[in-house]
This record gives C-alpha cells, sequence and structure tokens, in this order.
C-alpha cells in the first residue's frame, strides 16, 4: 500500500511520464525527449514491417499490492511506443491508472484480479502483454509470540504474491531461520527479530520472538461468564495468541479465539497453542440474560427523599413530603406527594400529589 507521499509521487509519474517518455530511440532502449514521433504511415504509402527485434515488455507478468505502482518499460520495435491497459475480467479489474506514453501503471483499490498491460510501435507491427496479478498484502502468523528456548515452529503467510522468504534481522537467542520460514530458538533468552519478504510485490513484515526460560500461557481471566448468545474475545499471555481448543460441554463455541455461548452451563477449552505447543485450560460459563423492568425516569433515576416539615396544611398534625420521578409523559418528569398527618398518624389515603416537568427547557409547572 502506498502512503501519501508514495501516492503523490506515483501520481506524478503518471502526469509527467517521467517513466519513460515518447520519441526516438535512446541509448538505453527507451526514448529521447523530443525526437520525432513517426505515428504516421510512410511517406511512400507502404504498409508498416514487422517490429524488428520484437517488441517485449518488462515486467511481462508482475505482482503488485492494491495501490502499488510498476514503470513498465519496452524493448524492440522503433521505439515509438504507446501502452493501453484492459481487465481481464471484462471489468474495472483492479481500476487502476496507466499512462499511454511513459508505461507508469498504478493499481487500483481491488485486489484478486488480473490488469493487463499492452505496448504497440507505432512505427511498425507487433505488440508485446504484460499480465499483472493484483493481491492482497501478506498476512503474516504469527506477529508477536513469547515461546520457550529451542522450540521450533513455521510461519503461516497467506495472501501476497505466493513467494515469501525469511531471514533473520534481529538474533538475541542464537536463533535460526530456514528461507522457506522454519524458525527454531536459540539455548538462551532473547529477542529475536524475523523478516517476512514477498518478492513478488516488495512488502516486508516483521515478527518478533521473545524467547524466555518461563514462557507459558496464563489466561486473563482462567474462568469466565458470559450471557447466552454474546461473544468474549479469549485473552491469553504468552505464546502466540493463535490457539486450537479442545471443547467439554456444550455451552460454548470457539472460532479464531472468539469463545461465543451457545448453551446455558458451563464448558471447559483445553487449549493448544498452533506455533508453540504450550497449552492451558480456561472454563468459560454460559448464563440467561439478565432482565429487569424498570419505571420511565427521565434521567434513568428512580431515588426518592422523605423530608418531615411538620404541620404543612394547618390542620394540627404533622405531614411528610417525598419527591419521586414516576412514569408521565414529559421531560425531566417530578412530583411531589404530601401524606397528610391525622389523628393516628400519616394516612397514606389522604396523600396529595402535584407533578411537574420541563417543556421546552422552561421551568416546572403545576399540571
Amino acid at each position: 500500500m502506498l502512503d501519501r507521499p508514495h501516492a503523490v509521487a506515483a501520481l506524478f509519474v503518471l502526469m509527467c511520464g517521467c517513466v519513460q517518455g515518447s520519441g526516438g530511440r535512446a541509448a538505453d532502449g527507451g526514448m529521447e525527449a523530443g525526437a520525432p514521433d513517426a505515428g504516421v504511415p510512410p511517406p511512400d504509402g507502404s504498409a508498416p514491417t514487422t517490429c524488428s527485434p520484437a517488441l517485449a515488455i518488462d515486467p511481462p507478468g508482475p505482482s503488485v499490492l492494491p495501490l502499488g505502482l510498476i514503470g513498465f518499460r519496452a524493448s524492440g520495435g522503433t521505439g515509438q511506443y504507446r501502452f493501453s491497459l484492459r481487465a481481464t475480467d471484462g471489468g474495472s479489474g483492479s481500476s487502476a491508472i496507466l499512462n499511454e506514453l511513459s508505461g507508469a501503471y498504478l493499481a487500483g483499490d481491488a485486489f484478486g484480479v488480473t490488469d493487463e498491460v499492452t505496448v504497440v510501435d507505432l512505427g511498425c507491427e507487433g505488440s508485446a502483454v504484460a499480465s499483472i496479478e493484483v493481491v492482497p498484502p501478506m498476512d503474516v502468523r504469527p506477529l508477536f509470540v513469547e515461546l520457550l528456548p529451542t522450540t521450533s515452529f513455521t510461519y503461516q503467510i497467506v495472501g501476497g504474491s505466493g513467494a515469501f522468504s525469511c531471514s533473520l534481522e534481529v538474533d538475541g537467542s542464537g536463533a535460526t531461520v530456514t528461507p522457506d520460514c522454519t524458525f527454531t530458538a536459540g539455548a538462551a533468552e532473547g529477542v529475536d527479530v524475523v523478516e517476512v519478504s514477498d518478492p513478488g510485490t516488495g512488502q516486508t513484515v516483521d515478527s518478533t520472538v521473545t524467547v524466555r526460560l518461563s514462557a507459558s500461557l496464563l489466561p486473563a481471566p482462567a474462568r469466565f461468564f458470559i450471557p447466552l448468545g454474546s461473544s468474549y474475545v479469549l485473552s491469553v499471555i504468552g505464546g502466540s495468541g493463535w490457539f486450537d481448543a479442545d471443547i467439554s460441554g456444550t455451552a460454548v463455541s470457539f472460532l479464531d479465539g472468539v469463545v461465543t455461548g451457545e448453551d446455558v452451563g458451563t464448558s471447559t477449552l483445553d487449549l493448544t497453542d498452533q506455533f508453540t505447543g504450550m497449552t492451558t485450560t480456561v472454563t468459560a460459563g454460559v448464563v440467561p440474560p439478565q432482565e429487569t423492568d424498570f419505571p420511565r425516569a427521565g434521567d434513568q433515576s428512580v431515588w426518592a427523599v422523605a423530608l418531615a416539615p411538620g404541620d404543612v396544611d394547618g390542620d394540627g398534625y404533622a405531614d411528610a413530603l417525598v419527591d419521586c420521578w414516576p412514569n408521565v409523559a414529559t421531560h425531566k418528569p417530578g412530583c411531589l406527594a404530601q401524606f397528610r398527618g391525622g389523628p393516628a398518624g400519616i394516612v397514606e389515603s389522604r396523600a396529595v400529589t402535584t407533578c411537574g416537568g420541563i417543556h421546552d427547557n422552561s421551568p416546572y409547572y403545576i399540571y
């Protein structure tokens, strides 16, 4: 993928045609700027001759990442080259851009498609074709791993051009890595860095390997509960982060590090790290969803305060005041309930309630 500076540079190349110009033949097989363009039949009316030497295009069959840049170069013929682009799927391919004079090609953002660049020569008959495979970036596993000394594993690599190599960039443990990406940790503790390269696209990815004598898998937590139907991303300290699971019970399922609640109950997951071989166990409990009915309360509050102000209504008996948030059809509702006192104390049947609310940010009103 291109970052912004590279994208700007690529756009400049496509606009100015500075990868390869047009005109007469240069000493390096390219074109001399300002040379005449003989894109017309010969003056004597004769038909164009077959290009000799035959036209060729380089690179002939490259792989490229989405938004990747390739500068195609032609050779052979008279040097009066023109480039054209088409998608082999009959659609838009990767939505690439091509400069027809320079051969500068900028892939689109789609991958898994093939674009085709054809070069012809205006001074002779012939053509050459390059097929460009637009591929996804490499997905390298693991990117980070903690393991015991002398442990070996082979990297899993998908995407890219399909041609990969590995090299040891930092050797902190006395490790080794083969070109086909099999890593073996050294006997000492340390940090190793492996560079995974795709020569077809030029992409490189670094993987960090930490070698420790105390390396192990530590679930965090080792026991957890999730509601039925919900999912939980397993958290394990150490190892590679990629596990196979042997599950006892039917309460959960496990896929790509995610535990999903399938049935109420408990399951035990015996985990094995796919790269280090280390093991651990976690216990998952699945519970029914907990539900309750809350009364409507404008600010999600159901608290109330009771006061004893004495005789409010002047009948000679002490009263009680209670504020509350009832289920009324207004914004930020509020009520004040007056429980009137009597000879036998507070009488609930004698309560009087006054409610109000806010409308359009106006003060409380009584209704």
